[in-house]
């Protein structure tokens, strides 16, 4: 283990305690020989995994010298053997993302991410189109002298 090496971690005996993850990412950092879990920084103020390195499984990712810092967007681009994601739930800020230094644009990756998007914004579209048919429908209820107490008024984009 050298410093900068990066791994996702965990016990191999889960009864370690009742909540044996409890402000833990289960993303170290390898610094002075310590695996420091980067739920609470990396610096100072990072925890040190307790116990023997045998009582735990490690994933390696790799060092962060091999990466380069990106913005999150920029990941989409490429293929996941060259994305380090260090976000978690304590830290899902910017500067937490790294490409491989030298990787490059994968059209599979690129095109996966198009796909998604796509049927994201196909269900988006079909869900808008619902809305607008029911606001439409209100609208005649309550342009005409029909009973209005059952209908429903779509107004959460309001609060967008």
């Amino acid at each position: 283990m050298i410093n900068g090496d990066v791994f996702h971690w965990r016990y191999k005996v889960e009864e370690i305690g009742a909540y044996p993850y409890h402000c833990k990412s289960c993303i170290a950092i390898a610094k002075d020989g310590m695996l420091i879990d980067t739920f609470w920084g990396t610096g100072n103020e990072g925890r040190v995994i307790g116990g023997s390195i045998d009582d735990l499984e490690l994933e390696y990712l790799g060092n962060l010298s091999q990466f380069k810092p990106v913005a999150s967007w920029e990941l989409s681009y490429y293929d996941s053997k060259d994305v380090l994601d260090l976000r978690h739930s304590n830290n899902s800020s910017e500067g937490n993302t790294f490409i491989r230094i030298g990787a490059s644009k994968s059209k599979e990756q690129m095109l996966k991410v198009a796909e998604e998007c796509f049927e994201h914004w196909e269900g988006e579209e079909k869900w808008a189109k619902e809305k607008k048919e029911r606001s439409k429908n209100a609208i005649d209820i309550l342009k005409s002298n029909l009973a209005f107490d059952s209908i429903y008024l779509c107004d959460e984009w309001k609060n967008r």
